[in-house]
């Protein structure tokens, strides 16, 4: 066992109290209050989503409030050299002991690195000792493989995504957006606001491409997620020998944001069979690549059997793929539609999208409420031909079309349409949602 990797990765154990200068996360003050109960604690996200930043987060606050160092520990397992601390779940527990006789907390980063953590971790939790353990994992598929037997009723699982529109927002300290409510910020700053949506939506959300200023910088940030999660750590956990096949793929899912899912096509663009499109695309979306929307309808066991839309976890990624960084503005409408989604899907909300036989489309339905979505501004509170016809055959209590710079509310039949701009949307999810 490597003592010094150990003490190098715990740093509060040598006296060294770090300061934590992170920017705040949505998900921090749910996931901190979690600490209180006996459930094993599973953080996943994508690779440079910021998890191991929330986890050292976790450990400043408990340090803060004066919880003894030597019962907090913290395992990065990309560290080969700290595997053999868990090899046997008993000779873990004597080494917690050793260090610290009382109430422990052990962050594990990495979790699905190991053979078999979902046995590990219920042996110990099933000991019910005095020990909280939070877990984290960068494919919630490989984890779900190797846990969910397991865990099942002993895990609470949180998902950390790239930083929404709000917490971008926040890093620039915008804290107008904060105080003043949309009306005002429509008349006051609906310029200001947009263009800060466009960049934000060009770049997207990861910590290490928004925290940086210039094009260059963010470039190669996001050539190095691509590179380095995309293209190997997810190509490696697929164990995918078709290598220009894969990337194919890749490439043509991100060029279809916002379009219906057509296997055959992407079978033919990337040289894989149908099963295999369709496998990678499950391991795609397991791993916060791509993300699949299904159809709505009443009966909600078509939804199952009707081909879904694909759209991309983070929009500053699908730009990096598909060249769109270098374009002017404005962007293609999809990668807009992209975007709300993405607020959605960070507010834990489920969004579906409603299309006809006959090609009649609404962009989304959350709760049986249409959302409609515009690149472009509107000038006046029309609706669409096809968001009419699902007002008039549902009968929703309200509706919202969502733009650049429209504020304005009107009846249709026995609904309420809202009419809101894009940088509004997370105002709306907190107002409506």
């Amino acid at each position: 066992m490597n003592y010094t990797s150990f003490i190098l990765q715990n740093p509060w154990r040598r006296g060294k109290l770090q300061k934590d200068e992170s920017f705040p996360r949505t998900i921090f003050n749910a996931l901190y209050a979690s600490l209180n109960n006996k459930e094993i604690v599973v953080l996943t996200g994508s690779r440079q989503v910021g998890k191991t930043t929330l986890l050292k987060s976790l450990i400043s606050k408990l340090l803060r409030q004066n919880i003894c160092p030597a019962s907090i520990f913290y395992f990065n397992l990309d560290d080969d050299s700290l595997h053999p601390y868990f090899e046997k779940y008993t000779d873990f527990i004597d080494f917690i002991d050793t260090e610290y006789k009382g109430f422990r907390y052990v962050f594990i980063d990495e979790i699905q690195r190991l053979k078999n953590p979902g046995i590990f971790l219920k042996l110990i939790h099933d000991l019910d000792l005095d020990i909280k353990i939070v877990v984290s994992g960068s494919s919630s598929l490989e984890l779900k493989s190797k846990t969910t037997e397991h865990l099942t009723g002993r895990k609470r699982v949180f998902e950390l995504f790239p930083f929404s529109f709000s917490e971008y927002l926040s890093i620039r300290q915008i804290h107008y957006y904060f105080e003043k409510d949309i009306a005002d910020l429509i008349k006051y700053h609906n310029e200001d606001l947009n263009l800060l949506l466009v960049k934000y939506i060009k770049f997207g959300g990861y910590p290490k491409v928004l925290l940086i200023d210039t094009f260059e910088e963010k470039q190669i940030e996001l050539k190095e997620i691509y590179d380095s999660y995309i293209k190997k750590d997810v190509k490696d956990f697929l164990k995918i020998d078709n290598i220009n096949g894969y990337n194919n793929l890749v490439k043509a899912c991100a060029n279809q944001v916002g379009n219906l899912i057509n296997y055959n096509e992407l079978s033919n663009i990337s040289g894989l069979n149908v099963k295999t499109v369709m496998k990678y695309i499950e391991y795609l979306e397991g791993t916060y690549v791509f993300k699949r929307v299904l159809p709505w309808f009443q009966n909600s066991r078509k939804e199952i059997s009707k081909a879904p839309k694909i759209f991309g976890y983070d929009t500053g990624v699908i730009n990096y793929i598909t060249n769109n960084l270098y374009k002017e503005m404005p962007l293609d409408g999809s990668i807009f539609e992209n975007y709300v989604l993405n607020e959605f899907i960070k507010y834990g909300i489920d969004v579906k999208f409603w299309r006809t036989g006959s090609g009649a489309e609404v962009d989304f339905i959350v709760n049986d409420v249409p959302i409609e979505i515009k690149s472009g501004q509107l000038k006046k509170d029309g609706l669409t031909k096809s968001f009419s016809n699902f007002c008039k055959k549902y009968e929703p209590e309200k509706g919202f079309i969502v733009s650049t710079g429209f504020y304005s509310q009107r009846n249709f039949l026995n609904s309420t349409i809202h009419f809101f701009p894009l940088w509004s949307i997370p105002k709306v999810l907190g107002q409506f949602f």
